[in-house]
């Protein structure tokens, strides 16, 4: 252990100390809580899972136990492991952390920073590494200038690496080793420096050196210590000069041991060409390629022997730990000796001292894949002369813990059971089943019938066994869990509205009624199902007559998986006949997209809730539905915005508008009061925004927000307040020419939104958090998205998402109104960021349909409180997943409003029941360990018809693990 234990609160963390308008003050306390709590505990045990429920702020109390143990250990940077595709928010998150809630330090990246930044007293450095040489630099720099914190991509330490000066060294070292006596090395090496660029692909970084080929005769000739001093000497651009060693320290100690078997390496270069000749370019090309491979098992090994230490990994998604033979399992375990190494195995085993874990789903785990977890916490470096546990005591405590989860786990399974054993007598159908388990709790057993007996007897060991597994459990995971209502409040956090609810939000336990013109292909669909839940054609039909014509055509699921899942194979045999196949089609023939029961539901929906002003996010599984319901919900707000332009002139006596009298007449006010910079309108206008604005900033002393910003966010506002579709809800367009530009300003600016929330609110809201809870990170990437977001129609390919009837067949694109857009795993990832960005605006787009690839690691909370699942899923842990993007902290809904959530289905078909066995897994999830568990004891095929569950008997049995 270093001098200073590194495992204790800094006085510089203000996080709970110093409240601020960020995230509620209760929230604030309680991640300070769980950081002392967490450091605590990593003083005396390996690891802590921190697993709080989505959206409660597990990124910051890491961020700050990191930022304690960073600051204070000499060992080396915290390593922040998470998936490529949240690197880039953890960074941004850091520097939002840092400017919160630290007093005295400040980001600085030490890929971007200059010596002096990185030298300052003020300074957290930090690093990215999305390779392993990356990586392996950062681990090389001076202590005075090392990270405090890296940020590691999942998967750097397995994938292939490859790097022309690594590929560079290991030549080198082979000529060192081999190019002796008769050796035809001897003669390749005195003529290689003619051929490295080639062979290194390395053409550029030759021709930014004044000394040509000759370049890589001096590198050949020097110490890999020595190339960054060398290279730079010799180039004149600045820009290409090595910021860092090029070569990792590691790399180069591995290559002085000796220890690695260049043999292979030193017969493929003794192909290398002498001279220059016709076959030149094959040869080279061979031995490169043979070079790559030797380079690739090389680095196998390599980063099996580095040595290296840091005080403390923090790995997100940690249940991917689960299986222990995946990649990042085994990245963290010393290889076998027996086995040949696979890319990055051990390549982190033993370097870490202590380990914490984040993940939100540590209870859809199995019991022993979550004991599997944790056991990982014996792949620390275990030091005898240090107070954590012995690896003995450790495995000897969760030895003790997976036989208590074990006992836990089988009087779950068997309380489960027994609830399914009640019948109508045990427990009639139209009983409250709180009333119902109060009662049987409170009769003597011998008045009670058999199975209710069996369901108490059960349900009392299983409570037994649950309180001796959870205290056993309690040192190795905290778990907060969301309050049914906000803090301080009586407002429901949120309200569901199921089936056929989504039409009039008034609760019912029915779907969505199909029409009876439309019923002969839901019909089809259940007779010729191969069997119940597993419906190929059925899904896809119940989500939307577009992903059924997709599936029908392409014989295979259409779904858009969430990234990281392997796409589905085609389905080969649905076991369909022809005859039922062909009367789909008939039945279908002449039925638009826009009529499909549960897509004309959710458009209604969107657009209802659209013309109250609010944001909309929609899920669903089928990128053709995703599609579909871009163009629909487009179709209606542009009818909506129409009528709801003739109904404001209807109150105001005035009748006759058309729409293109409509037209004409917005047209008149973008000219008035946003295009011509002249008129009273415009500088009405201005001057309001300007106010919004500069009133913000007026406190605010800091050069990242320059007057550039300033001015863009009044043009950002303006702009967007331009588009037609918010004129029509906002602008007095009926008095346009009855009252003055100041008043029709106020008027709209002071509109508000079916949450109480006018335009002035939130233009104040955004502004207030642009300059006063952004980081200049942030602040850049909202202006970015806010700017590139465009306003005006945007043209789209139809894709076959509409019927030959409501489109031109000839046609393949059609025009959509920019309010509402679509992210799917076609969305480029950097659009898909900007959309997110612009979503948390009250900028377009009001409505976001997206499919999985949104639904894990993305903030949409901001200005949006209505989420529809258009899609359900057999897994509610999706559900709630897509529902956390909007409840979060510093949500637009909390303290105030409740979240609203949607999940329609169609009454009698098989979206009725993936429903209803849904349901039943989601209650029965809080009690029995393990999605795959829950899945054997509520199939697919399930009638899940049962009611739920009392509300106390699951408190009773889920784990409580608060501190």
């Amino acid at each position: 252990m270093s001098a200073v234990d590194p495992f204790q609160l800094i006085s510089s963390l203000v996080l709970g100390c110093k409240q601020n308008a960020h995230i509620p003050a209760s929230d604030q306390d309680r991640q300070r809580r769980e950081t002392i709590e967490i450091l605590r505990r990593l003083s005396i045990q390996p690891g802590v899972v921190l697993a709080d429920e989505v959206g409660m702020g597990k990124t910051f109390v890491a961020l700050a136990v990191g930022y304690c143990v960073g600051l204070q250990s000499k060992r080396g940077p915290v390593v922040v492991m998470a998936p490529p595709n949240l690197i880039d928010k953890w960074e941004n998150d850091l520097k939002t952390f840092c400017e919160l809630y630290v007093d005295g330090h400040k980001p600085v990246d030490c890929n971007q920073g200059t010596p002096k930044e990185l030298r300052a007293t003020n300074a957290f450095r930090y690093g990215v590494a999305r390779t392993s040489v990356d990586f392996l630099k950062l681990l090389d720099d001076p202590a005075r200038t090392r990270s405090h914190m890296v940020f590691l991509a999942q998967g750097a330490m397995a994938r292939r690496q490859s790097d022309k000066w690594v590929r560079l060294a290991l030549v080198r070292e082979t000529f060192r080793r081999h190019a002796r006596g008769r050796s035809p090395l001897v003669q390749v090496r005195k003529v290689a420096h003619r051929f490295m660029a080639e062979l290194l692909q390395a053409l550029g970084t030759q021709s930014a050196s004044s000394w040509g080929e000759d370049l890589w005769y001096s590198l050949l000739s020097t110490d890999p210590k020595e190339w960054k001093e060398l290279f730079n000497g010799n180039v004149a651009n600045e820009k290409r000069h090595l910021k860092d060693d090029p070569v990792p320290n590691a790399v180069v100690k591995a290559l002085e041991r000796g220890k690695l078997d260049l043999r292979s390496l030193a017969k493929s270069l003794e192909q290398m060409p002498l001279r220059a000749s016709s076959n030149l370019t094959a040869r080279i090309t061979a031995v490169r390629h043979e070079l790559k491979n030797i380079e690739d098992n090389t680095w196998r090994v390599l980063l099996a022997q580095a040595s290296w230490r840091s005080p403390l990994l923090i790995l997100d998604e940690a249940h991917h730990l689960k299986n222990p033979s995946t990649s990042l399992a085994r990245q963290l375990q010393s290889p076998d000796s027996d086995q040949d190494l696979r890319s990055g195995e051990g390549a982190l085993s033993g370097s870490f001292d202590r380990m914490l874990f984040l993940t939100a789903t540590p209870f859809q785990l199995g019991h022993q894949e979550l004991i599997r977890v944790l056991r990982r916490f014996g792949d620390i470096h275990f030091d005898k002369r240090s107070e954590v546990m012995s690896p003995e005591i450790l495995h000897q405590k969760l030895d003790i813990l997976e036989h208590s989860l074990t006992e836990s786990q089988r009087a779950a399974i068997q309380l489960q059971k027994s609830w399914q054993r009640l019948g109508p007598t045990d427990m009639p159908p139209d009983a409250d089943p709180n009333h119902w388990w109060l009662a049987i709790q409170s009769q003597d057993l011998e008045s009670l019938s058999p199975r209710q007996r069996s369901l108490r007897e059960s349900f009392e060991k299983c409570l037994n066994s649950r309180v001796k597994a959870q205290e056993q459990l309690r040192p190795w995971l905290i778990r907060y869990n969301k309050t049914d209502d906000w803090a301080n409040v009586t407002v429901k956090r949120r309200i569901r509205f199921c089936g056929a609810a989504i039409t009039d939000d008034q609760e019912c336990d029915e779907g969505l009624a199909v029409p009876s013109e439309q019923l002969l292909p839901f019909f089809l669909a259940a007779r010729s199902a191969a069997s119940p839940g597993k419906e190929l054609l059925g899904e896809a039909l119940c989500s939307s007559y577009e992903a059924f014509r997709h599936t029908r055509e392409h014989n295979q699921h259409g779904r858009d998986e969430e990234e990281g899942v392997e796409p589905k194979p085609p389905v080969n045999d649905t076991t369909h006949s022809a005859w039922y196949l062909k009367e789909f089609d008939n039945a279908l023939l002449a039925t638009t997209g826009a009529a499909h029961p549960k897509i004309a539901a959710t458009v209604q929906r969107v657009v209802d809730l659209w013309e109250q002003g609010e944001k909309v996010l929609v899920f669903a599984f089928y990128r053709q539905t995703v599609r579909a319901l871009r163009l629909h919900v487009s179709r209606e707000v542009e009818k909506r915005s129409y009528a709801l332009a003739r109904r404001r002139f209807a109150a105001a006596g005035q009748t006759g508008e058309t729409n293109q009298t409509i037209d004409e007449l917005v047209s008149r006010i973008q000219r008035t009061y946003f295009d011509d910079a002249k008129t009273i309108g415009r500088r009405a206008l201005d001057e309001a925004l300007s106010q919004i604005v500069d009133t913000k900033f007026e406190h605010v002393h800091s050069m990242a927000i320059s007057a550039s910003d300033r001015d863009g966010l009044v043009e950002i506002m303006r702009r967007f307040m331009r588009v037609a579709t918010t004129l029509v809800r906002a602008f007095p367009i009926h008095q346009l020419d009855t009252i003055s530009p100041q008043q029709a300003v106020k008027i709209m600016l002071n509109h508000e939104d079916g949450s109480k929330f006018s335009w002035l609110r939130k233009f104040e809201g955004f502004v207030d958090f642009f300059a006063h809870r952004c980081s200049t990170a942030e602040r850049a990437g909202f202006l970015d998205a806010a700017q590139r977001t465009s306003t005006g129609a945007i043209r789209i390919k139809i894709d076959g998402a509409l019927s030959a009837d409501e489109a031109d067949e000839k046609d393949e694109f059609t025009m959509t109104l920019a309010n509402v857009q679509e992210a799917t795993g076609l969305t480029d990832r950097d659009q898909r960021t900007r959309l997110m960005r612009a979503f948390n605006t009250p900028f377009f787009p009001d409505i976001l349909v997206c499919s999985e690839v949104m639904g894990e690691g993305v903030d949409l909370h901001r200005y949006c409180r209505y989420v529809i699942h258009h899609d359900l899923a057999w897994n509610p842990s999706q559900i709630e997943q897509r529902t956390g993007r909007v409840d979060r902290l510093g949500c637009k809904a909390e303290n105030r409003h409740s979240i609203h959530v949607y999940l329609p289905y169609l009454s009698g078909a098989s979206d009725e029941r993936q429903f209803r066995v849904m349901r039943d897994r989601e209650q029965w999830f809080r009690i029995v360990m393990g999605q795959d568990e829950v899945t054997k004891l509520i199939p697919n095929d399930d009638a899940g018809c049962r009611p739920n569950l009392p509300q106390e008997f699951v408190e009773q049995l889920s784990f409580s693990l608060e501190i």
